[in-house]
This record gives structure tokens, sequence and C-alpha cells, in this order.
């Protein structure tokens, strides 16, 4: 009786083996994607598939503008099922680059999203139609998408690129009217008469079916924070806690380019958005931290900003985040505060701003500025009470259990204040000087340098130090170096990246010291006699 026991369950654990193969078989069979079919697409299906309504409005980055997706995407459907449309010569759009654009988007969504696909298999497809109703609709779905765990990475610039022909505010057929105005006209009849008509210079809404034409009804309050390297994290976490608590903010991160960006604290937060692909902004949020400073040097940093703050409701930032917008001109002619302990940094960016030392946070006109760090969440909260009334803010920081510090005008803080003409900047004034180094100017090293420390004459501000390090054999080659460290107050120690070769290296430096106003440059002369 044992030995046929264990036969059956033998053959019971063989049967479950199989059934479990078989299945896992048929799964990847049925995932795996098919070949682009352009001229069979069905939105309606694939919006179906992952469970939205075509009847439905809310794709705009704002929320909803004006004509709903099925509408939209059977315009989208219409052009690529008809290979003889080519409407270029009138200032619209064609078949060819829409389909092109499509077969793109839906080769990149469907290697971005395999595991969405797994539980609904027309994500990409659904991507797809997004993409190709314009930058507002493609940042909803990404975003929508990311929080499922599946940021979209690959190529989906064809798809933008028609956002002037296929958006609300595009023109299909180049007639001067825009799809939404042809919807608005048509809307009664359909959406074969919809489609028709965003297809055919020659129907032109008359003026009287203009007349009513609703306002974009917003439904959304998009909230961008920008991310850049040495970030700070609490600066960034502690006002998206408040901010994702208030129903119809929405929250999006963005950085130089879209991926994982990592922090001063080492935790990487992964931006969805690049300064290219983000959506205009309600409320943006500029975090501080160590590599403000770097950031004060990017270009392209101060151009987002001055860029996105023109379409604003609020312009907000955090710690040394305000020396960001004060560099970018955001803050000239307002009132603004930063980090008591780097206030420095701030004041030296602009001699427009009327910096606020004793301030937690600063609101002027839509700029509202907070001091270091944990600060920036009773800004958050202003900001909240300013747009939502005292009683939403107050409900928020109740109910996360944060006893909000509401009074703007006094930072419990700002006894530690280092500015351009503190007392205690004064008393300390004396010569600015490097002390030593490690390795010692002109030290011949039996092997290459892990470590390199500077040892100056007085505490450092750490967000001012800049560092290049070249060999005489490269002298155009930067040498990779991080880990940026303050060991004490007034020494600064970091890390060579790689393995410096046989020869003579340079190191160029200039660091800002407390009590002074101008930067300490000088230079530091090594020899490697053999490789790490």
């Amino acid at each position: 009786m044992n030995r046929l026991r264990q036969l059956t369950l033998r053959r019971i654990g063989l049967v479950i083996l199989l059934l479990a193969l078989t299945a896992a078989v048929v799964l990847t069979l049925r995932s795996a994607p098919g070949p682009v079919d352009a001229a069979s697409v069905d939105f309606d299906a694939a919006l179906k598939g992952v469970k939205f309504d075509p009847a439905q409005d809310h794709n705009g980055a704002q929320g909803e503008n004006g004509i709903p997706e099925g509408f939209e995407m059977a315009l989208v459907a219409a052009i690529l099922k008809n290979p003889a449309l080519d409407l270029s010569a009138q200032g619209g759009v064609s078949h060819a680059e829409v389909r092109k654009a499509y077969e793109q988007t839906v080769t990149s969504a469907r290697a971005d999203t395999t595991a969405l696909s797994l539980m609904w298999p027309t994500t990409a497809e659904v991507i797809a139609g997004y993409s190709l109703l314009g930058k507002d609709s493609h940042a909803a779905i990404k975003n929508m998408v990311a929080g499922f765990g599946s940021p979209l990475k690959g190529d989906y610039a064809p798809a933008l690129a028609l956002d002037r022909y296929l958006s609300a505010e595009g023109d299909a057929d180049g007639d001067g009217f825009t799809n939404r105005q042809e919807y608005h006209a048509t809307r009664s009849q359909g959406r074969e008469a919809y489609v028709r008509a965003a297809l055919d210079p020659q129907i032109k809404p008359a003026e009287a079916q203009l007349a009513d034409l609703p306002a974009l009804k917003k439904t959304r309050t998009i909230v961008g924070v920008v991310l850049y390297p040495g970030f700070e994290v609490l600066d960034v976490y502690g006002p998206v806690e408040m901010w994702a608590n208030v129903p119809g903010f929405e929250l999006v991160f963005i950085a130089e380019k879209a991926g994982p960006v990592r922090s001063a604290q080492g935790v990487e937060t992964v931006a969805t958005q690049s300064f290219e692909s983000a959506p205009k902004l309600d409320i943006l949020m500029v975090p501080g931290g160590f590599g403000t400073q770097a950031e004060l040097r990017n270009p392209k940093m101060l151009a987002f900003l001055q860029s996105a703050n023109q379409h604003t409701q609020f312009t907000t930032s955090v710690c040394t985040g305000s020396a960001l917008l004060a560099k970018a001109g955001l803050l000239d002619g307002h009132r603004a505060t930063s980090n008591k302990r780097f206030f420095l940094l701030a004041e030296q960016q602009s001699e427009k701003v009327t910096w606020v030392p004793e301030a937690r946070w600063v609101e002027s006109g839509k700029m509202f500025t907070s001091s270091g760090v944990s600060a920036g969440i009773d800004m958050a909260l202003g900001v909240i009470a300013q747009m939502k009334g005292q009683m939403v803010a107050e409900e928020i920081a109740n109910s996360l259990e944060y006893v909000w510090n509401q009074n703007a005008d006094q930072d419990p803080f700002a006894k530690y204040i280092l500015r351009l003409d503190s007392p205690q900047m004064r008393a300390e004034a004396g010569p600015d000087r490097l002390l030593k180094s490690a390795p010692e100017a002109g030290a011949q090293l039996a092997e290459s340098p892990e470590w390199l420390r500077l040892f100056f004459s007085k505490r450092l501000l750490i967000e001012t130090v800049q560092l290049k390090l070249t060999s005489a054999a490269q002298p155009d080659r930067q040498i990779p170096l991080s880990t940026l460290h303050e060991m004490g107050e007034k020494d600064l120690m970091f890390k060579v990246d790689q393995r410096l070769a046989p020869g003579e290296y340079r190191l160029d430096w200039a660091v800002t010291l407390e009590g002074s106003t101008q930067m300490l440059r000088g230079q530091l002369a090594f020899g490697v006699d053999a490789g790490r």
C-alpha cells in the first residue's frame, strides 16, 4: 500500500508539473507580440482591454481636453487605414508619417511594458494611441504606466512630433480650425462626421457652430518636481508627501534626462519626464542639495526653469533650490529665503532679490521659497492653504500626523545663518588659504591615489566646490571625481574614480571659505610612478 501510494503521488506530481509547463508555454505564446499592423488597429477594443471607457475625456495634461478618447483615436485610426491620405500640401497630416510613428511607438511600448501586457494585452496599443494624440496625452499615459513600474524609456519622438496635427489643439487637415473646434461643430452627428470634417479641408465649422465653444475644463493640478544628481531627499519627498494627498494633484518627476537620478543620500528616484517632454506645470518645485552648485553652471537646467515658470501658478523651492531660481533670474524683484547655513550661496546669485534671513518660508507673488530641508513641508502646506484653503491644509497635516509650523516669518534655525554681512563672518575674517594637501604638493606616489584631500584655513562651503583633475599627457580630458565629503569643518575629501597611469597630474580647485565672497583658487600637482 505504501508503494502504491508513493507511485500515485509521483504520478500526481508529474501531472501538476506538465500542467504548469503547459500553462507557461501558453502564457508565453499569448504574451508574445505579433507584427505591428497599423491597418487593422482597433483603439476602442484596445481601450476597453485596459478597462478604459472610449467615451471618457481625461487625457490632457491638465485633465480634459474637450474631445473623448474614442473620437480622438478614431481620427488616428482613419488615417492609418487610408494609405492614399496625404494632406501635407495643405499643411495637414499624411498617412505615411502617422503609420511610421505608430509602428515605432507600438514597438517601443511593447518593449517598455512587457510585464503590464501580461495582465492587459492591449497596453502597447493604448500607449501608442495616447502618444499620437500629442505631448500632453503622452505625458498623462506615461505617468500612469510609470505608477505601475513600467517607465517609458523607448523612442516616442515620431509620435510626439505629430502634436501639431493630432492633438486637440492641432489641425489634422490644415484648414485653420483645430480638431477641438471640428469636434464641437460635429459632435452631435457622431464620430464619422467628426473624422470626416477633421480630414477634409473643405469642411469647415460655421461661425455659429463655434459660438458656444466651451473653455477647457481643468480637472488636475500638475506638480512638477525637478531632480538633479545630489538633490536632498527630504527636500523632495517632504513636499511630495503633502501634495500627493491633495485630491486632483498629479505629481511628475522631471530631470534633464528621464531615468534614475541619484540623491545626495545615495537613494535614486526615477524621473518620468525629461526637460524636453515635461508637460506644462501648475506648480514647479526645485529642491536643494549638494548638487546645487553643479546645476548653477548648467545652462539646460536654468533654461528649463525659465521656460516652465512662464506657465506656472506657483513656482517654489526648498533649501538651496532658491539659489537656482535666483540664478535663473526668476526671483528678481521678489522677497525670498533659503537654507540658513548656505544662505551665502543664494545671496551670491542675484543682487536683485530681497533676501529674508529670518523667514521659515516666503510668499512673494507666485514665488514660494523655503528655508532648509524640513521647511519645505511647511511651505508645501502653505501652498495648499493658498489654493484649497487653510482647513484643507490643516486636515492634510493632521492626517499625516505632522505638526505644521504655520509661522512663515520665524525660522527656529535662523540663528545658524551664514550670509555676506553677518557679524560671525566679519569676526572670523582673515587670510584665506590652503594649509596642506594629501598627497602633498609635488609628491611622487608609488601607486594611484584612491582619495585626495585638501585642508583649508577656514570652514569651507561645500556647495561652492569646483574640482578638475587632468593629466599632463591628456590635459583636455577631465578625470572623474566623486563622493565629495566635508570630513571636518575645514577639510575636503573626494574620490578618484579611475586608476591613474604613471605620469604627472594637476588638480585645479576652487572653493568659497566662510567669511569670504570670493572664490579661493589654486592648483595641486603630483606624480604617479606606478598604476594602482
